[in-house]
């Protein structure tokens, strides 16, 4: 099937994910041409010897197959990030790819690439070779080149992989029109001539240039779909796709903030990313081609080469004094071995900053109130089902919660408190479309409000134990409350930190092991965090004394009980040092999921994050 993969060894034990799909990608044949009825001999010749086939083992064991070309680099391969087993650049990479060269010929020849990065909006991937004497890569299109409908084009690839022969095929085809995809990317639509295993192969015009890159097609029909050759271009060349700021803190009399950026850099072209720091007047980002130079109001920019390596660039700006009325500004530039590329300058806000003085933290429970919090989950996912059709899920939901502790210690040493509910929405958002919410789950949801929940904490303040109090609720309802309660809850400890019980300070981390739940579709599925926490600081808010605390590690799942994962976890806290409590944080999980059951497949990648923060007293009227 087109759109994803040739599977030759998977195991039948994924799960159908959704049954909605009306993709899919097996299409039927179309009859291959000569080379004399379109094409030069030698363009043929050139691009069937730099058109590879590819042999991938899976991050979880099973093998598929699929096409590539050399192109933009004598070593690099491009091909669809599905072919590869990766819907984001965070997926977790496959084990091994294996990259055919003159496939089916007695000069066949078999290498081992590794994954430079894939782009999650395209279904692009790009692999190194490091061997010399490669075939010449495939000239691309411009940016710019105009494709037309009726305008014949020419399909190389391996369809079927090697189940129905080991050799290229080429196949003529016409341009159809265009289509956008659901996460807003153009495709250039075909009159049919994909087939399973050509997935990734490149799509030539007349001349030879590659317009687009085989990816999809709608089941049981002719019209199949290429990545346009625009966004290769673009995946091709360097952009900064994610930042995020740390927590500033006082280096004597200045004040520094950590930053970290992600960038897509596939071809190694960045040679260190630059930020670019100042004050000056709230307004909308600054996009335009004159966005780099100074506006009134704006004061000097503070200028940090941050240290890059690998698409990751990690450093510390000093912030300048913010005057009032003023607001931050900060701008990023990609500096390349020939000149520079840049982001929009966008404003910021930055927390108060903290002082790094040692401090004993240790989980003391108090009678304090610390009055409502607010939670939100976001799930935002990226989903392939088993026909290898894209799909987004949008999962949210929110509650405001009520935390209250007696103080008191049991003899084990254990802590409980009383949690309670209100304002608790749900929302699921499938391919852009909202699932109107019907009146049984509005009816679960006001009955989980009127519930409470005893937790039970250690000596450490970690949650140990969520004991639902449903005795109220109709028989008939008692389960789906406790999960919806149970739900909540795992997205509050996930903020949770294990204190030491001891004196900490910013150069000494400790570690730790703890249960995550991952929210699949609604249903939440249990993954393990190995988690390093460093303390970064205190700083004091409306008179009481908080530190932050951060903590990163990896996540995986439990292989063979339903569900495999693989990611990355990010948690801030803020402690309440007096009592030990979390009173405010955020988590962060980039995650892949292979889904499993019933004999069918499905993949999800995509960003699980969770934010508690103090919502502002009501005023007591007199």
């Amino acid at each position: 099937m087109i759109g994803k993969s040739f599977p030759t060894e998977r195991r039948p034990r994924f799960v159908r994910l959704l049954t909605t799909a009306t993709l899919f990608v097996f299409l039927s044949a179309a009859p291959a041409i000569r080379a004399d009825d379109s094409l030069d001999v030698a363009i043929v010749k050139k691009t069937k010897a730099a058109t590879v086939r590819l042999r991938v083992t899976l991050a979880d064991g099973a093998v598929v197959q699929g096409s590539g070309f050399i192109a933009g680099s004598p070593n690099l391969v491009l091909t669809n990030a599905h072919v590869l087993g990766m819907l984001r650049d965070e997926s977790r990479k496959p084990k091994k790819v294996e990259v055919i060269v003159h496939g089916g010929t007695a000069n066949e020849k078999t290498y081992l690439a590794r994954v430079l990065g894939v782009d999650n909006g395209s279904d692009l991937g790009v692999l190194y070779i490091g061997v010399k004497d490669l075939p010449e890569p495939i000239p691309l299109a411009p940016r710019n080149v105009e494709i037309v409908e009726t305008q014949n084009v020419f399909i190389f690839g391996y369809p079927f992989g090697d189940e129905l022969n080991k050799s290229i095929t080429v196949t003529k085809s016409t341009v159809s029109g265009s289509r956008k995809t659901a996460a807003g990317y153009v495709q250039t639509q075909l009159a049919g001539g994909l087939h399973p295993g050509n997935s990734g192969g490149p799509i030539v015009d007349a001349k030879g240039l590659v317009i687009g890159v085989a990816v999809s097609g709608l089941k049981d029909t002719q019209i199949h779909f290429a990545v346009p050759v625009n966004s290769v271009h673009a995946f091709l060349g360097s952009r900064t796709h994610r930042w995020q700021y740390g927590v500033p803190y006082k280096d004597g009399t200045a004040v520094k903030m950590p930053i970290t950026t992600m960038s897509y850099d596939p071809l190694g072209s960045v040679r260190t990313i630059r930020a670019e720091v100042w004050t000056g007047d709230p307004g909308p980002e600054r996009s335009d081609s004159k966005s780099r130079e100074p506006r009134p109001g704006d004061s000097e920019r503070v200028k940090t080469e941050l240290n890059y390596k690998n698409g990751l660039a990690t450093g510390e700006i000093t912030l300048p004094e913010l005057p009032k009325g003023k607001t931050y500004w900060i701008q990023l530039f990609n500096v390349k071995n020939q000149g520079e590329s840049y982001i929009a300058a966008k404003m910021f806000r930055a927390q108060p900053p903290l002082d790094r003085t040692p401090i004993v933290l240790a989980y003391k429970p108090q009678t304090w109130d610390p009055g409502k919090l607010a939670i939100t989950f976001d799930a935002e996912l990226k989903v392939r089902d088993k026909d290898g059709v894209d799909h987004s899920l949008l999962l949210k939901s929110q509650a405001e919660l009520l935390r209250v502790t007696d103080g008191k210690t049991n003899p084990t040493g254990t802590t409980t408190a009383k949690l309670s509910l209100s304002n608790l929405k749900k929302t699921f958002i499938l391919d852009g479309k909202e699932t109107p919410q019907s009146a049984r789950t509005q009816q679960l949801l006001t009955l989980a409000e009127g519930a409470t929940t005893t937790l039970t904490m250690s000596k450490e303040g970690e949650l140990i134990k969520v004991q639902p109090n449903v005795g109220t609720i109709p028989v008939r309802d008692r389960t789906q409350v406790s999960m919806m309660l149970v739900d909540v809850i795992q997205g509050l400890d996930e903020t949770v930190v294990p204190l030491p019980g001891q004196q900490v300070t910013v150069d000494k981390p400790w570690t730790g092991k703890r249960d995550v739940m991952i929210s699949v579709l609604g249903s939440p599925e249990l993954a393990t965090a190995e988690l390093t926490y460093r303390y970064l600081g205190v700083r004091t808010i409306n008179g009481r004394m908080e530190a932050i605390v951060k903590a990163e590690g990896i996540v995986r799942g439990q292989k063979g009980e339903g569900l495999n994962i693989g990611g990355k976890m990010e948690v801030q806290s803020t402690i309440d040092i007096e009592s030990g409590q979390v009173v405010a944080g955020t988590a962060r999980v980039d995650v892949d999921l292979d889904l499993t059951q019933d004999g069918s497949a499905g993949l999800a990648s995509g960003v699980c994050s969770v934010s508690l923060r103090r919502m502002p007293k009501t005023p007591v009227k007199p």
